[in-house]
């Protein structure tokens, strides 16, 4: 907070354990600090602070697993990635996310201009499926190693949806992806959901998840009943049973028609909302 800043080598000016770094601090910008006839002696460092940490390095290591690398091996991931052009490098950074998961699911990608990249552009593995018509973008990637999409379906007109029947790892499942913008009706939003799954056949034969951004917090009672009618008609369980973004609320939801055990989560630095990683 200072325009400029001086500290002259000697120790006519008490330097305190810890200090020495907050001289240098102050100031605004590297090139408003000057040292003169600097002596490394000056720099004064607390012995009970260095016996606290080599202390926390050998009895209180850090032992935290990524979610990702737990229970079961096949995953599918969600979240509402703010911008497709922003941030999916960002997300492929975390090396985790493509090497163990099967399935990533986004929405909000607003990649309605041809000047965004495909995800096969940066990893020649994983293939994408993008819903750009859609005002908001839905968009789900799957490594082709591991992935084959057995169907594609038209896009609606009525809400954002964007439904594929996959084969993860020789299993048939449909999985459904989908946005609802917040505000709104709430009730023609849930009853035109149902009409569009109730068209979808594959929801009879094959095991369906339906997952996304629903901004309709699941821990607000009313919002759970009004959701009852799908779970009913689609044996469906709700498996996200924590916050996902970070003001609060259970706003994306994962419908599983099998999976019944809650859902695993990561906060991220790019995203209000976490990324949920589904076990299958």
């Amino acid at each position: 907070d200072m325009d400029r800043t001086t500290k002259t080598g000697s120790r006519t000016t008490p330097i305190y354990p810890g200090q020495f770094y907050t001289l240098l601090s102050r100031a605004r910008s590297r090139d408003s600090v000057r040292i003169l006839n600097f002596d490394e002696a000056n720099i004064v460092v607390s012995e009970l602070v260095k016996a606290e940490m080599e202390r926390l390095r050998r009895d209180s290591v850090f032992t935290w697993k990524h979610p990702i690398t737990q229970n079961k091996r096949r995953k599918i991931c969600l979240l509402n990635i703010v911008s497709w052009n922003l941030h999916i490098q960002h997300v492929l950074s975390d090396k985790y996310y493509t090497n163990y998961s099967h399935v990533m699911c986004f929405t909000e990608t607003h990649t309605n201009s041809t000047s965004f990249k495909r995800i096969e552009e940066y990893h020649p593995d994983w293939k994408s499926i993008h819903h750009p018509s859609a005002e908001h973008g839905l968009a789900i990637c799957y490594n082709a190693e591991k992935v084959v999409i057995e169907k594609e379906f038209p896009e609606t007109s009525s809400i954002e949806l964007l439904p594929l029947l996959m084969n993860i790892d020789g299993e048939i499942m449909l999985i459904i992806l989908v946005y609802r913008p917040p505000g709104g009706q709430r009730d023609l939003f849930i009853y035109q959901l149902l009409q569009e799954l109730s068209m979808l056949e594959e929801t009879r034969h094959y095991r369906t998840i339906l997952c996304g951004d629903f901004n309709l917090d699941y821990m607000l009672q009313e919002n759970v009943d009004a959701f009852q009618q799908l779970c009913e008609y689609f044996n469906f369980v709700q498996r996200v049973k924590y916050s996902t973004h970070i003001h609060g609320g259970i706003l994306d939801l994962v419908f599983d028609q099998e999976g019944t055990e809650a859902v695993q989560w990561m906060p991220t630095p790019y995203s209000d909302h976490f990324t949920i990683v589904i076990d299958l």
